[in-house]
């Protein structure tokens, strides 16, 4: 995984905690992100959404704390937080990530049925 990989996420992140109404412009799910805790990210600002709370970084941290059982949350939202300096781009972002996505789980089949066709079956 490239650290631009990563800091896309992180930036894509940072738009939606900067601007909430950023998550009705992108279509992701949490299992398009490389690095699982974004995932996490993701998902708990999806869920305040779409229960009509801002999801701001200490709101969200907090309720990956409990969520979670895992303490630590805050300094990984807030460098999410930090990272993203323009929301707007933030579609930009997630196509990116989406297209990734998508290239991960071609290579998963692909290699999948690479292994399969060496099975005699």
């Amino acid at each position: 995984m490239s650290e631009t990989h990563v800091q896309r996420e992180r930036i894509l992140l940072g738009g939606l905690l900067r601007d909430n109404a950023q998550l009705s412009r992108i279509q992701l799910a949490a299992s398009d992100f490389q690095v699982r805790p974004h995932g996490q990210i993701f998902e708990a600002i999806s869920r305040a959404v779409a229960q009509k709370l801002v999801a701001d970084p200490m709101t969200i941290a907090d309720r990956l704390d409990e969520e979670t059982g895992q303490r630590g949350w805050l300094k990984l939202v807030i460098e999410c937080f930090d990272a993203c300096l323009a929301p707007d781009n933030t579609a930009h972002h997630a196509s990116k990530i989406r297209d990734d996505a998508i290239a991960r789980r071609a290579a998963e089949i692909g290699m999948r049925l690479a292994e399969r066709s060496g099975d005699p079956r």
